[in-house]
């Protein structure tokens, strides 16, 4: 039977009311959700350190409530009412933003957002929607919310848009909120500075109570500092006359307060100086109040001691001076200090005798004497024979040893107005007065030299000395200390040329040598500046196949279009230490040219001349790594060639250095063999690969029967050994047919071709190739 029209009625009247409820459920939980994603509605206003801060949290919390794109707020400026854009999400939206706020006003939206309490949906520019909704206290308008919503987004839920307003009310409180935080922290502010003030206005007040109280403990303290001080401390009046005295001052001079009260303060004083001293004083005290400086004092006992007096004049309200104060300090420690520095400013450490200063000081005086009483001054320049040998092998405590006997010996002989002096190292240098004539120089000479016939005792060993001496004298070889001291020591190394034990009188001579050897020594170092050395090739032929097997490289200096062969100047450069630079230019050459020949096809050695100094100074293997590195040339191809003496001097050091160049592949050769100490056997301990036998043996040959035994020698031990032997200074055929008939390997000379520059040698090699 089919429901009366009554009950279908109520069943659609029941319909309607489940389908209100369920959209009002459904709402509700929409609205939950929405509060739950949109967090916490309260902004605190101290949590935030202004408006752009507070906005960019209110923009996150309206992007979880609306599909917006881009989010703009505008804050009202309270000085001119206008609304100014504070924030815009994303930010390169800001033109598009204002301009939509500028179109949105002139149609009233805008209006009508601010004056309502809900948000305004209005349609936009190119087919957007808008969301606006003002930013309202219950006192007034804050600001004003622009969003842009998403394309495609449909109708906003009603709880969305009610929570925004929710959200964006209490936005505009948190501003209000922040702009009262900030009148309250400002007033805040001001009230701690006002306590501040007061703080220091108290603090400056408990200043002065603390300045009274100390001015009433000023007396009592300045009385327990004059009675305690170590100071030796006098109060006068204004004539000077003694009122108090400190105990220190009675411990400092033995007078007791009682004799010296009453009595003038320059008693204290000594007496030759007393008077004059006391009046500078007050001259002093009058002029500047103050009076500073070295004066001498007098003990009870009657010795006189430095005192450093610091004196003050006190003066009454009426600007007179009514007292003196002095304060006494005892300097005979601190004099006695100088005079020790004194010493040592003008005493040499190790010996105790004068050094160069006192010794300049004390010849300027005899020059003196000598000249007003017409006699003469003799300067003694001595250097030890070959100390540095002995200072070597036997360490620097015997040396240092042999120094002070030395010193001694030669001070106990000289007279008692003689100066022995040391000037450092193995030099002493006596200066005699009171000469006569030459003859007076020559037996003093004499007497020098005898007080080395006798041997030292250092090291618990015997040592027998010689020395090497160079004489001036004034008038006559200088006018002036330090040149008679330069011109003495020209003449000591003149005598050292002479060998050992001897002794030299100066003569002009030296001076212009040294002139010359000065020059000389400058243009050298502006020739290595300007690239003026340049090498020459002498080949080295083998004697089986006459081909060319190698190359000796040879330094040549052009000066002014003139070449300047190496006896001229590679002993100066030793000398001067610029063998090493000299020695970095060829070696560099010599590997750029050995690297041009081998690579057109040849293959031939380059040999280059290493001296003792460049062997015992650093840096050598350094400086062939990099003349290698920077032209390419085969280290297998560089020959580096040293005399025997040059091994010899210190062959701890050479066998280090030898040993790191065969590791890098380059050969060793010993050059000049046969003019030195050495033996075959003895090299065998170095990585030698060959000799080069001195010309001086070669000249002779054939006639000279003990040259020709010499080289036969050279030649069987050094082919027992394996090693490589080269003959130079080849310059007739019988030098050629005795050497090759004897199994010399290779050779070198005039004979066969003279050094030649780098520009003709690749010519000269093709040509010898054919």
């Amino acid at each position: 039977m089919p429901p009366s029209p009554e009950c279908e009625e109520n069943l659609a009247e029941l319909r309607e009311r489940i389908a209100y409820l369920e959209t009002a459920r459904r709402d509700i939980l929409e609205s939950l959700d929405l509060a739950a994603k949109s967090g916490d509605f309260r902004l605190s206003p101290g949590a935030f350190d202004g408006p752009p801060t507070m906005l960019r949290e209110v923009a996150a919390r309206v992007r979880r409530l609306l599909p917006v794109t881009s989010l703009a707020f505008w804050l009202v400026d309270e000085d001119t009412a206008n609304f100014d854009l504070a924030l815009c999400d994303p930010d390169g939206e800001a033109r598009f933003m204002n301009g939509e706020f500028e179109r949105l006003s002139d149609e009233r939206i805008v209006a009508l957002a601010l004056n309502s309490e809900r948000p305004v949906t209005a349609a936009g520019s190119g087919g957007c929607r808008h969301v606006v909704h003002a930013l309202t206290t219950a006192s007034r308008v804050r600001g004003l919310m622009i969003g842009r919503l998403a394309d495609g987004a449909g109708g906003l839920p009603d709880a969305s848009l009610a929570l925004l307003t929710i959200l964006l009310q209490g936005a505009a409180s948190s501003l209000e909120g922040h702009e009262l935080y900030k009148l309250l922290r400002t007033k805040n502010e001001a009230l701690r500075e006002g306590l501040r003030r007061l703080a220091v206005q108290e603090e400056a007040l408990r200043g002065e109570v603390a300045a009274r109280k100390a001015a009433q403990g000023k007396l009592e303290l300045l009385a327990q500092a004059f009675v305690g001080s170590l100071e030796g401390m006098i109060v006068t009046d204004a004539s000077g006359r003694i009122l108090e005295v400190n105990p220190a001052f009675t411990v400092m001079t033995g007078l007791s307060a009682e004799s010296v009260i009453r009595r003038r303060m320059r008693s204290f004083l000594a007496a030759a100086e007393g008077r004059d001293q006391f009046r500078l004083m007050i001259a002093e005290l009058s002029a500047r109040g103050r009076f500073e400086g070295e004066v001498t004092g007098r003990r009870a006992d009657g010795r006189l001691f430095p005192v450093w007096l610091s004196a003050s004049a006190v003066r009454g309200e009426d600007g007179r001076i009514v007292n003196y104060v002095a304060v006494f300090h005892d300097i005979t420690e601190r004099k006695e200090k100088e005079e020790q520095i004194r010493h040592q400013a003008q005493h040499d450490a190790l010996t105790g005798l004068p050094n160069r200063t006192l010794l300049l000081d004390r010849l300027g005086v005899a020059m003196i004497r000598a000249m007003r009483r017409g006699c003469k001054v003799g300067v003694f320049f001595l250097d030890v024979d070959d100390f540095k040998r002995i200072n070597d092998s036997m360490g620097h405590p015997v040396g240092d040893d042999l120094l002070r006997a030395v010193g001694q010996r030669l001070e106990q002989a000289m007279r008692g107005g003689d100066t022995v002096a040391r000037l450092g190292g193995d030099e002493f240098v006596i200066m005699a007065d009171d000469l006569r004539d030459q003859g007076d120089v020559a037996r003093l000479c004499d007497r020098i030299t005898s007080l080395f016939v006798e041997p030292f005792m250092a090291g618990g060993i015997e040592h027998h000395l010689t020395i090497s001496m160079g004489v001036t004298v004034y008038p006559d070889d200088g006018d002036e200390p330090n040149m008679l001291i330069r011109n003495a020591d020209l003449a000591m190394y003149k005598a050292k040329e002479g060998g050992k034990g001897r002794c030299h009188i100066y003569t002009p001579q030296l001076t212009r040598h040294a002139k010359k050897r000065l020059k000389l020594e400058r243009l050298l170092r502006r020739a290595i500046e300007k690239d003026e050395i340049e090498v020459f090739y002498q080949p080295q032929v083998d004697f089986a196949t006459g081909q060319v097997v190698g190359l000796e490289a040879l330094a040549r200096w052009r000066r002014k279009g003139t070449l300047v062969l190496p006896s001229e100047f590679v002993p100066l450069a030793e000398e001067c230490g610029l063998i090493g630079a000299v020695g970095a230019v060829v070696l560099r050459q010599a590997c750029i040219q050995g690297a041009l020949v081998n690579g057109n096809g040849h293959r031939i050695r380059v040999a280059v001349n290493v001296s003792a100094r460049q062997l015992e100074q650093s840096g050598l293997v350094e400086t062939v790594t990099e003349s290698l590195d920077r032209s390419g040339f085969s280290p297998e191809l560089l020959e580096i060639e040293i005399t025997e003496t040059a091994l010899m001097r210190n062959e701890d050091r050479a066998r280090v250095v030898l040993e790191n160049l065969r590791t890098m592949g380059v050969q060793v050769s010993i050059d000049d063999f046969g003019t030195g100490y050495s033996s075959l056997s003895h090299l065998r301990r170095f990585p030698i690969k060959a000799l080069k036998i001195d010309r001086g043996f070669i000249q002779g040959l054939p006639a000279d029967q003990n040259s020709a035994s010499i080289v036969e020698a050279i030649l069987s031990m050094a082919k027992s050994l394996g090693l490589f032997v080269v003959a130079e200074g080849i310059e007739t055929p019988a030098h050629h047919d005795f050497l090759r008939s004897r199994g010399c390997d290779s050779y070198q000379g005039f004979l066969f071709s003279r050094p030649l520059p780098a520009a003709e040698l690749e010519g000269f090699l093709n040509s010898r190739s054919r």
